[in-house]
């Protein structure tokens, strides 16, 4: 039976059979997941189809209800900037591993039981890019941002490395000042970044600065820091539209680095696992990159 989908923006009728959905503020301008799901879909002969849901953060408490009761919906992902509203939504003993303790979710999966789960595979996927560029334990690492994606990357890749430095405009605030203790990770202002660029191996950009279409021109990187990372080794941003952003442009041309293609590639690929366990790991990543690679 085909259901009008509630208290979304972008109206959607979704045909008879299990959906699953990304779930941000406009995703239906131009997010990859409904593209790479579909795609796996398709390749793996599942009758299940990926939507994007657009949707006002007073709206989400009721999505989310609705969605649980819903047997149709068998989970999905999870966009900027809703990543740590839907993970306060859910109950702690909903959260997969990944999840807790940086409370920011990805993605919805359903667990044995048919309850709704959130997981993050946001910072697994980061991770696996980072050290396919060469990332080690020697290196100082700067993160710009401590939002959803930040923080499952820091939490990621924290014992991986000699030094993670957070630059966010939350430096001072209780909340992030507690997990950044419990990382064991040092926190500093914008305006105060400039000494720890200067220490940097590795600059990574974990903000929504320099994505379409409304931050295509911003960057984290203020312009009067910008000839003090001459020590950088690797750039990683987690924006993947434009595939150069500004910061990347920022860079020195010997320095290696990467866009958050990749990234989106395998964090995708896990969150569909979750939502289909049946599924081979391997089967899914094929049909997802070649998806990606048509783009």
């Amino acid at each position: 039976m085909s259901e009008l989908i509630p208290f979304i923006s972008n109206r959607l009728v979704i045909p008879e059979g299990q959906f699953t959905a990304i779930i941000g503020s406009h995703p239906s301008k131009g997010a990859r997941s409904p593209i790479l799901w579909n795609a796996a879909y398709k390749a793996l002969g599942e009758s299940c189809n990926m939507f994007p849901f657009d949707i006002d953060k007073s709206q989400l408490p009721n999505l989310l209800d609705w969605l649980k009761d819903n047997p149709r919906f068998a989970g999905g992902a999870v966009a900027v900037p809703h990543k740590e509203l839907i993970a306060g939504l859910l109950a702690e003993d909903s959260l997969h591993a990944s999840a807790k303790g940086i409370q920011a979710v990805n993605s919805l999966y359903r667990s044995k039981s048919g309850e709704l789960y959130g997981a993050n595979t946001d910072g697994l996927a980061a991770a696996q890019v980072l050290s396919e560029l060469g990332l080690d334990i020697e290196d100082t690492v700067v993160v710009f941002g401590f939002g959803g994606v930040s923080k499952a990357l820091v939490n990621a890749i924290k014992s991986k490395v000699k030094r993670i430095i957070v630059v966010t405009r939350s430096y001072n605030k209780p909340d992030a000042i507690k997990l950044a203790e419990w990382m064991k990770v040092s926190l500093c202002s914008p305006a105060e970044s400039g000494m720890a660029i200067k220490l940097a191996t590795v600059l990574i950009n974990g903000t929504i600065l320099g994505s379409a279409p409304d931050n295509v021109e911003q960057s984290p990187l203020l312009s009067e820091h910008r000839n003090n990372h001459s020590s950088v080794k690797i750039a990683f941003d987690v924006v993947y539209n434009p595939s150069r952003t500004v910061f990347l442009r920022a860079i020195p041309d010997s320095a290696v680095f990467s866009n958050g293609i990749r990234m989106n590639l395998l964090q995708a690929v896990q969150a569909f696992k979750l939502s289909h366990k049946c599924q081979p790991l391997s089967k899914i990543e094929l049909a997802m990159a070649t998806a990606a690679n048509a783009l």
